[in-house]
């Protein structure tokens, strides 16, 4: 039996109903809000009563912050549902983003503006937890290898004197050295040059370091050892 691709322009028109209704609703709402937050809709007394401003000043505050957060959640909601009205005419609505399969009518009965499938939700977020970490372990690391070189320059410099070394082993020695210019002594220019030199190579590796903090754990931690 062949895998359906789509909904019917039947079942979208139904589920445009349902997106409009839900549209009309939040837009109401924020509408409303708005006219609370901008005092369109009250009979108080706020403009003329300093006493009274005075001692509610504190509730005044943090009621104005909610509804303003309250503002942004149902804008944000109603955008979510343009956006779904959008899928609805170019008749991509109901497929999920992540595995191209139909998201379940029942979901999109519930959630009109889903995007994705219960099952691709939960698994997305484990991808973004393991990403999290991925990149907690990647700053740690470079935070750590940081902190060891510099502890190690501060010692050199404290405790050796100029050109001396110390045999670790035969194929690892520390020898105290002032380089003035790059890595192995290479001089490039002045050093308003070589500091500005610096500065793009390190935003060109911590651009890399972003774009490679969705892929292997492996690669991610070799990056940061740079």
């Amino acid at each position: 039996m062949e895998t359906k691709k789509r909904y019917t322009d039947e079942e979208l028109e139904e589920f445009r109903t349902i997106v409009n209704d839900k549209l009309a609703i939040a837009k109401s709402d924020y509408d409303e809000t708005m006219k609370i937050l901008m005092n369109k809709n009250t009979n108080d007394v706020n403009d003329t009563s300093p006493t009274y401003k005075a001692l509610e000043e504190g509730s005044s505050n943090q009621t104005k912050e909610e509804l303003v957060q309250m503002a942004q959640r149902q804008q944000k909601f109603i955008q979510a549902l343009q956006a779904a009205l959008v899928r609805i005419n170019n008749k991509t609505y109901g497929i999920d983003r992540i595995t191209g399969e139909l998201i379940p009518k029942e979901r999109l009965r519930i959630v009109p503006h889903a995007t994705l499938s219960v099952a691709s939700k939960m698994a997305n977020k484990s991808l973004m937890s393991k990403q999290k970490k991925q990149s907690l372990i990647a700053t740690l690391l470079i935070i750590l290898l940081i902190v060891i070189d510099q502890i190690i320059k501060v010692v050199v410099k404290l405790n050796m004197n100029l050109g001396e070394s110390i045999h670790i082993f035969d194929w690892f020695q520390i020898q105290f050295i002032e380089n003035n210019g790059m890595a192995w002594g290479m001089e490039l220019g002045s050093k308003l040059f070589l500091s500005i030199f610096r500065i793009v190579a390190i935003g060109f590796l911590f651009g890399t370091f972003l774009i490679v903090s969705n892929t292997e754990q492996e690669w991610l931690i070799s990056l940061s050892c740079l």
